[in-house]
């Protein structure tokens, strides 16, 4: 009668049969990592997306009227913005949510060569922006978006004062450029279209249609 137990061979199957079955779990397990680390990547860089496309949406709709002046004391609106830039004050700051902040939205190129959104401002809670060609220090500075293909700002809004106290309705023209400065008026809307890839996104942010009554106490006491 034999005794119970294994015998040699018996023994090396079961060994190859258990390697066997490791080999494929690690295998298994390998691929799954990768398709989950694949996966997660994903999802941080939708939500960087994201989160850099909504920011860019409170900034602009928290877009407000400040006056600055020039050497002649004369009031204008602190606000300058092209097809690439933007440069104003926003009461949707990302840096200080109490107090408002100066901020420019700009469109460069990184060491890589890629294209950024770069947002950098500074907080009015200790600054005091009053000329027009006063210099300003950014504190602080973020990429919205690391990698833009392209971006389009335009701008709707009245070329003077006549125009914009006399108009019966809004303007509807679209512009490359505009200056609170040249103008003494913000826009009434701000479109931005960003290329992100193949994909477009468009941001609109509508302003106060009569930005130019903020000027009025300004005119009163000149």
């Amino acid at each position: 009668m034999r005794d119970k137990g294994f015998t040699l061979i018996e023994l090396l199957i079961s060994l190859i049969i258990l390697a066997s079955l490791m080999t494929i779990a690690s295998t298994a397990y390998r691929q799954y990592i990768s398709y989950w680390q694949k996966s997660d990547s994903k999802f941080v860089q939708t939500y960087e997306t994201y989160k850099g496309i909504e920011n860019l949406r409170l900034v602009l709709t928290g877009l407000m009227p400040h006056v600055v002046r020039d050497s002649r004391q004369s009031p204008f609106f602190f606000f300058v913005g092209s097809a690439n830039n933007l440069l104003g004050i926003t009461r949707n700051g990302l840096f200080d949510s109490r107090f408002p902040e100066v901020f420019r939205i700009s469109f460069v190129n990184d060491e890589s060569g890629k294209s950024q959104l770069i947002y950098q401002a500074t907080s009015l809670k200790h600054f005091q922006l009053l000329k027009v060609d006063q210099t300003i220090h950014y504190e602080h500075s973020v990429v919205l978006l690391p990698d833009v293909s392209d971006i389009s700002f335009s701008y709707v809004g009245y070329d003077s004062l006549e125009e914009a106290t006399s108009a019966d309705g809004q303007p509807k023209e679209f512009k490359e450029l505009y200056s609170g400065i040249d103008k003494r008026l913000l826009p009434t809307r701000i479109n931005l279209m960003l290329w992100l890839g193949k994909d477009e996104v468009t941001i609109s942010a509508d302003l106060h249609e009569k930005s130019y009554q903020e000027l009025s106490p300004y005119f009163e006491v000149d």
